[in-house]
């Protein structure tokens, strides 16, 4: 990140400037220095399944421990996990779908859900029209009732 922004790139040790930009990505590297950046600020390690779990996961769609794109959506902990997740220990034993399925899937179980929540808003609405009604209509029959006594 550094590199990018400097005109020059140069050695964060010994400072030597680098006139080619051929620099490549050591992912192993980057995890291990995020992790020591976490630490050094004062927050402990967090298991990747649970921070995604907090947060959406769809800001990133990357692991927040393989950097790694998220594919696939385990249906026990109903989590977005990679592939290297969904082998590991942590969802051993565990059955996983396509991420895009189960986003298909949940937003149909959001439609019906929201479509049942509509017809109920409108029956209570009914309701209430019905029981507004019947309260304008109380001094009416309370005065017929009076000059019926």
């Amino acid at each position: 990140k550094v590199w990018d922004s400097e005109e020059i790139p140069s050695c964060p040790e010994c400072r030597q400037e680098f006139p080619g930009r051929k620099c490549t990505i050591n992912r192993l590297l980057s995890k291990f220095s995020e992790k020591a950046r976490r630490v050094q600020q004062g927050e402990k390690a967090r298991q990747p399944h649970q921070e995604q779990k907090k947060h959406c996961v769809l800001e990133s769609q990357q692991c927040l421990e393989h950097n790694e794109i998220l594919k696939l959506f385990c249906k026990e902990d109903e989590i977005p996990v990679c592939v290297f997740c969904a082998v590991s220990t942590g969802h051993a034993g565990h059955s996983f779908m396509p991420l895009q399925e189960a986003v298909n899937r949940l937003q149909n179980k959001l439609k019906e859900a929201s479509s049942l929540l509509e017809l109920k808003i409108k029956d209570i609405k009914a309701l209430e029209n019905q029981q507004q009604q019947m309260i304008s209509d109380l001094p009416n029959e309370s005065l017929r009732l009076e000059q019926h006594i």
